[in-house]
Parts: structure tokens; sequence; C-alpha cells
């Protein structure tokens, strides 16, 4: 058995009408990430900065890659600041912070 409806109808402001059943179609903002040109769902990237912001992917890979190619100092027109980048270095696990866990990463590193 299929469904073939008898009327439908597309209104601009995202109102849907199937055989008299209205529906409402939200729009969910697009961004791109700075790092691997991605375009997603504004929710599942990080915004860094104020005012112009620049988005990333929250994955280790996409934040090393916007640091090392300075992405985010493009996107931003040269705003990056120290504290976000050492945010963006601990969200991606590739910041050590605490004298133990540095002790212990240099020891391991090391073989001792």
């Amino acid at each position: 058995m299929t469904f073939a409806p008898k009327a439908a109808s597309m209104k601009g402001d995202g109102q849907l009408t199937i055989d008299n059943v209205q529906l409402t179609i939200k729009h969910v903002p697009q961004r791109m990430c700075v790092a691997c040109r991605e375009r997603a769902d504004k929710s599942e990237l990080i915004r860094i900065g104020e005012g112009r912001g620049a988005y990333v992917h929250d994955n280790p890979d996409c934040i090393i890659t916007a640091i090392k190619k300075q992405s985010f100092n493009r996107a931003l027109r040269g705003k990056m600041n120290i504290l976000n980048t050492i945010g963006l270095c601990k969200r991606a696990g590739k910041l050590i912070t605490g004298y133990d866990a540095v002790v212990a990463d240099i020891k391991k590193a090391a073989g001792v």
C-alpha cells in the first residue's frame, strides 16, 4: 500500500501543507569548519572568537589542522589569542596541565 497525497503546497515561510495538514519545517543554521571546509549544523561545531567568529569540528584532527594551518587567524583576520589556542589544544587532548601530569608524560616519553 502506498501513500499518495492528494494536494501538497509549500510556502516561503517554511509552512508545508499536505492534504490540509500543516507542517512547519525549521531552518537549521549551517556553518563551515575552517579546517576541513565541510558544512555542518551550527550546533555540531565549536565557535571561536568574539564578534566575527570561526567554527571548527569538535574532533582533534580538525582542531590540530586548523591550528597548524593558522586557519583561525585567517578566518578571524588575525584576532586569534593565546587563550583560545590553549583551550583548543586541551580540547583536542594535546595539552597536558599540572606538574605531576607533565612530569609523568616526560618520563613516559623518555622510557623511564
